[in-house]
């Protein structure tokens, strides 16, 4: 049962409009206090359904790491980290590696890549 679910039925037990047992109804309500107690990161992750594996080489993305990087970083083969890769993107719905960082940043999950722009930036100004 989905968190949208089981908030509309609590509405309609309130309502009258619906019967629940009291039993199943504290469940409901403390699963969805426990829930709200949960970061953003840790609820797109969960809801994007990553491993802890994807979390770690998504992390590594927002850096800006490659593929071999991210390999020698996390101890595993450049095969694993291209198929995590493929699995992080496909499960954020993102269009691409940068776009996974972003929907990242705004999460929570990783650093705000942006603020790294903005940083850089009038360094690059003085040396030219």
């Amino acid at each position: 049962m989905t968190q949208e679910i089981l908030l509309q039925s609590i509405h309609r037990v309130g309502e009258g409009i619906m019967q629940m047992k009291t039993e199943l109804l504290h469940t409901a309500v403390e699963n969805l206090i426990q829930n709200g107690r949960k970061t953003l990161a840790e609820r797109t992750a969960e809801a994007a359904h990553l491993t802890e594996r994807e979390v770690d080489v998504l992390r590594l993305m927002g850096n800006g790491d490659s593929n071999k990087v991210m390999a020698e970083t996390l101890g595993i083969t450049l095969d694993t980290v291209k198929k995590h890769v493929r699995n992080v993107i496909d499960k954020l719905q993102a269009r691409s590696r940068t776009h996974a960082a972003i929907i990242a940043a705004q999460a929570g999950i990783v650093g705000n890549p942006v603020a790294h722009i903005v940083l850089l930036k009038p360094e690059l100004d003085t040396v030219a």
